[in-house]
């Protein structure tokens, strides 16, 4: 007979080494795999990148990427995050852990894929944007430096997730041996955060499968965090609420002789004259709001666009800088209007104008055209006279502010 089946407390000694073992194993893994991430966005790959050449190489995987790599690494990161549940790890521990030591090596395997396939599409970012790269179609820099920049923004959040999970093996491990209210807190906090990396991580894959398979006119309207017109909306909404505000300071000024409305933004009370230039101002930054809104055609089915336009990159990237340069130009007008510039705020809204110009003129050659045309949802014909009709405006409005102050 075996000593261990006589001495039941040795077994115990002995099935808790194993939970121990297994789990520092686990814990090593999971910091390996974080390391492994970290040293793939850190490490610069030198030598030229052929854009042009083995072109249905890079379709190929590209294909595989969107239809079966990255989604399967969504699934080995939900069913990893899934074991790693805290009502799981509080049953038997040493199961659970042979479970996990499973599931994240399935999950190292399907991101050595991933990140296999993102070496023979785009190991590094191109910051040169060639001026004629419109037949590269779905492969064009601007499309596959972005898809560079999320994608390690992705192995980022993968390595968040890894060093969370190994911490909570960690505290789990701790807690088997000290059972504490505190310790218990603990666990319970790095298992919430655990699920939030989780999420995280679900979301940069999304963004990623966004840029695979969105066309050029979702794209521009989402490029990234810092100049897409998704980023802008809410910022460009508060330069018109200041304004208004502005002008309805003034009126109770005026009326009540409430001083206190102009303590609020710490400016002293504006004459009559640069007044009324702000009213005229106020049509222009509604426009400017209602253009970005509109632009976004919320109601054509995104499935009908086509993946690709006859744009440049370079072309993509003036309608992607639109809303910051609309953004910046309405933060001077409104700095110029604080100060009393009437000079300085005729110069900007002319230059607010000439921004739109080339913008303007590559969504109607386009853009445009790929909307889709039916006789019961005419939206491309709607779409260029709004386009139309709102050129007339905005430049009327421009005007009438231009003459009232030159």
């Amino acid at each position: 007979m075996d000593e261990d089946d006589i001495n039941p407390h040795r077994q115990v000694r002995h099935q808790q080494r194993g939970v121990v073992g297994n789990a520092d194993l686990l814990i090593q893994r999971f910091l390996s795999l974080e390391k492994k991430c970290e040293t793939y966005i850190d490490t610069e790959r030198g030598g030229p990148i052929d854009i042009i050449g083995q072109h249905h190489l890079k379709e190929y995987h590209w294909l595989r990427l969107q239809s079966s790599l990255l989604p399967h690494l969504q699934q080995q990161i939900d069913s990893l995050s899934d074991s790693l549940h805290l009502s799981k790890l509080s049953e038997e521990l040493d199961p659970q852990i042979e479970l996990i030591l499973v599931k994240q090596s399935h999950m190292k395997n399907a991101l050595d894929q991933v990140l296999s396939a993102f070496d023979s599409i785009c190991p590094q970012p191109l910051y040169i944007y060639r001026v004629n790269d419109q037949y590269l179609k779905e492969l064009k820099i601007y499309r596959i430096n972005r898809l560079h920049d999320c994608f390690r923004h992705a192995l980022r959040r993968i390595a968040f997730f890894s060093r969370t999970s190994s911490e909570l093996i960690r505290q789990v491990k701790l807690l088997n041996k000290q059972c504490n209210g505190r310790s218990r807190t603990h666990v319970a906090h790095t298992s919430a955060t655990l699920v939030h990396a989780a999420s995280l991580v679900s979301n940069s894959v999304q963004t990623i499968l966004k840029w695979l398979h969105g066309s050029e006119f979702d794209l521009v309207q989402d490029a990234t965090p810092a100049s897409g017109a998704n980023y802008f909306k809410p910022e460009i909404d508060m330069r018109l609420t200041e304004l208004m505000t502005l002008i309805n300071a003034t009126a109770r000024c005026e009326e009540d002789g409430d001083y206190f409305a102009w303590d609020e933004f710490r400016i002293e009370p504006l004459s009559k004259s640069v007044i009324e230039v702000a009213k005229l101002l106020a049509p222009i930054f509604k426009l400017c709001r209602l253009f970005f809104k509109h632009l976004s055609a919320p109601g054509i089915d995104r499935k009908s666009l086509p993946l690709y336009t006859h744009m440049s990159s370079q072309q993509l990237i003036t309608i992607t800088e639109l809303p910051s340069a609309v953004h910046g130009h309405l933060d001077d007008i409104m700095d110029n209007l604080r100060c009393s510039q009437l000079v300085g705020i005729a110069d900007e809204v002319i230059k607010l104008e000439t921004s739109f110009d080339a913008p303007c003129n590559l969504i109607l050659l386009h853009f445009v055209p790929i909307l889709p045309n039916t006789d019961c949802s005419p939206v491309r014909d709607e779409f260029r006279d709004w386009l139309t009709t709102w050129n007339t405006q905005f430049t009327l409005a421009i005007n009438n502010v231009v003459r009232r102050i030159v």
